[in-house]
């Protein structure tokens, strides 16, 4: 399971390589971890923020689909 303290142990290990705001740089070792290249989570600063207990799978889907099938293609 991806955990915060994992996510976060990465992301810093990662900026400790490359600096964060290169993103032809940083984002190929975001994806060395199966990240995405954001280098500052939303939660970071939550107390007890576990994005895995509350950013489900089935939620993630449904809104990137919502996104892409409604909002972006109604913009092309």
């Amino acid at each position: 399971m991806c955990t915060a303290l994992t996510t976060l142990a990465q992301l810093q290990a990662i900026e400790s390589k490359v600096d964060p705001w290169d993103l032809p740089a940083y984002v190929p070792e975001a994806q060395k971890f199966r990240l995405n290249g954001v280098h500052r989570p939303f939660w970071r600063d939550w107390p007890l923020a576990e994005p895995s207990l509350f950013l489900m799978p089935e939620s993630l889907h449904h809104w990137h689909r919502m996104f892409w099938d409604h909002d972006t293609k109604w913009c092309i």
